[in-house]
């Protein structure tokens, strides 16, 4: 099993991430993959190799090309079964592997399993724990967007509404069924994790784990212009994936565009609107606060329109 860390500009937290990884309850290969930082991230790596077991550790340099490609990158440097991409930033419980790979050696038929993960901010605090059962929707057959529980696997009907992995670090992946859709989008430059696991469910279903597996870190600083990157590619992805459904589908994956963009942007800045708030930052709570309102109202609207209530619940 292996772990790949892409890293860029992440000297502040890439040693206590690769600790987590090292760390973990049964062997695993790490490879970081630099993907042209700036500041002093493969120094830091360089400085763990050297004190640590070097022969589990290996770093890899690169120029710059964004983090799916760097994901990609260590794909194709590593020769084990499964691998896991833990970001930079982020922290792996200590059985986060044991769990997932049990999950996957039980049941050969899926293509991955994802546990659950808390949120966490710059300092380390929680900010939201893990849940103790991973919420899911569901895109029927009927045009309706439900959410269910108690659900212990999801396919492509599951993750094109609202995805439930909200990072790869929370997931363990058959490498060569990764291999086999060409690994992450280069073209993508945000939510290319969530584009990946629409196409590698078309493999076959993804297992979950209702088990706290990942700390992911939240970063404050430029929450507006990332959601508006964000959102663009979000777009793009419903369209590509619209255009490659089958013609009597392509009326659903639509509903599921109205349903993921517009709840999810209300969602996203309404918590980002009470993080300004907390931080003083009056202006920029205001603003996204209008900005959740906006998406809320097109939100009710599709509702209406497509027969479930702005909280996903069918009608």
């Amino acid at each position: 099993m292996s772990i790949v860390i892409p890293c860029f500009n992440g000297e502040r937290f890439v040693a206590e991430a690769v600790a987590s990884a090292l760390g973990q309850s049964v062997p695993v290969d790490v490879v970081v993959v630099d993907d042209g930082s700036t500041d002093e991230s493969r120094d830091v790596v360089d400085r763990i190799i050297r004190e640590t077991d070097g022969d589990r550790l290996t770093s890899i340099a690169k120029a710059n090309g964004g983090v799916a490609d760097a994901r990609n990158v260590g794909l194709g440097a590593i020769g084990t079964e499964f691998v896991m991409f833990l970001d930079a930033d982020d922290v792996l419980r200590p059985d986060a592997a044991e769990v997932l790979l049990d999950r996957l050696q039980r049941n050969p038929d899926l293509v991955a399993a994802a546990g659950a993960t808390s949120r966490m901010d710059e300092t380390g605090a929680t900010t939201e724990p893990a849940p103790e059962v991973i919420e899911v929707h569901e895109l029927g057959r009927d045009g309706r967007v439900r959410v269910v529980t108690g659900v212990d696997r999801v396919g492509f009907w599951n993750l094109i509404p609202v995805t439930a992995i909200r990072s790869p670090g929370q997931a363990l992946v058959r490498a060569d069924e990764l291999r086999s859709i060409g690994g992450f989008d280069v073209a993508l430059r945000s939510a290319e994790d969530w584009d990946m696991w629409l196409r590698l469910s078309h493999r076959g279903d993804i297992g979950l784990v209702h088990h706290w597996v990942l700390r992911y870190r939240d970063h404050q600083g430029g929450k507006s212009k990332q959601h508006q990157v964000s959102r663009r590619y979000r777009r793009q992805i419903y369209d590509q994936h619209i255009a490659a459904a089958d013609p009597a589908d392509r009326s659903l994956v639509t509903v599921a565009r109205r349903y993921g963009m517009y709840g999810f942007d209300m969602r996203a800045c309404a918590g980002w609107s009470v993080d300004e708030l907390r931080a003083g930052h009056l202006g920029n709570a205001a603003r996204l606060g209008i900005r959740s309102g906006r998406y809320g109202a097109k939100l009710a609207v599709a509702a209406v329109r497509d027969r479930w209530s702005g909280d996903g619940r069918a009608t």
